[in-house]
């Protein structure tokens, strides 16, 4: 079903056979025979959605990493940005857009787990400004600052937690190295001296490909996002991004929990296994 399982299909035929959305019923007292399938209807934008491409292209290849658990409580996920390009983006706005790829670009900041899961995903920055600005303006910082972060930490029972024998309140992101020293914020040795240094900068390095990975199979998924966009408006753009994000997590909620009605549970793959170490979200 263009890489949405059969049971998410299932489920998303009854809902929305269900709704009242005019393009989805059948309509009365027309002149022809035969009218377009409900299964038509919904397939046709999937298809679109994923290749960007024209509804009578078919390629269907997809190959996803595997998972890894990093085996350390309080890994809230990896925070990272990432650019799509803007090809019919207005001339007057050019100059603001244009950054880090040498062509106007709109830039989404996410936090995604080892599932590729996006906990956080905020969408619309110029492309000309850094992570660090990025950071200033997201959402996400202003939930912290404001303590409402925390306090949903506390409501999903996730803290406190051990590493070791310390005991810690709040949950950590892994991000690179141009991120302030938040406490929040874990970050690898720029320099690792020590088999210590060298062997945590590893093991940080491995868990902060997450959402560099998250970011391919997104693009490579819905390939609207990587390929020069064409749309002119950024309203446009933006709600077609946050649908591509919703229909991501689905397929990965799907893919984690193997029913589609079921609710995503991080850890629910490790419970099925056995595993005696259990990240905690």
């Amino acid at each position: 079903m263009f890489r949405v399982s059969r049971s998410r299909f299932q489920v998303l035929l009854e809902d929305i056979g269900a709704s009242e959305i005019r393009f989805y019923q059948k309509k009365k007292n027309l002149d022809v025979d035969e009218q377009a399938s409900l299964e038509a209807k919904l397939l046709l934008p999937i298809k679109t959605l994923a290749y960007g491409v024209p509804p009578h292209t078919f390629i269907d290849y997809f190959q996803m990493s595997p998972e890894h658990v990093h085996q350390v409580d309080g890994l809230f996920g990896s925070l990272d940005c990432s650019h799509t390009i803007w090809k019919n983006c207005p001339k007057a706005w050019a100059g603001s857009y244009t950054g880090k790829p040498g062509s106007p670009s709109i830039i989404l900041e996410a936090v995604v787990d080892y599932h590729m899961f996006f906990w956080h995903a905020s969408y619309g920055y110029t492309g000309n400004i850094g992570d660090l600005n990025i950071l200033a303006q997201s959402p996400l910082l202003e939930r912290m600052v404001d303590g409402s972060f925390h306090t949903l930490e506390n409501e999903a029972s996730v803290v406190p937690f051990k590493i070791g024998d310390q005991e810690f309140t709040k949950c950590f992101f892994v991000t690179d190295g141009i991120y302030p020293k938040f406490s929040r914020f874990v970050k690898g040795v720029k320099e690792p001296i020590t088999e210590e240094e060298k062997k945590y900068t590893a093991w940080q390095e491995g868990a902060r490909k997450d959402v560099e990975r998250a970011f391919g199979v997104l693009k490579c998924t819905w390939q609207f996002l990587d390929r020069p966009i064409l749309k002119l408006k950024l309203s446009e753009v933006a709600m077609r991004t946050t649908c591509y994000i919703i229909l991501h997590n689905m397929l990965t909620a799907d893919r984690v929990m193997g029913d589609p009605r079921a609710r995503y549970v991080p850890c629910a793959s490790l419970v099925l296994s056995g595993s005696p170490m259990l990240p905690k979200y």
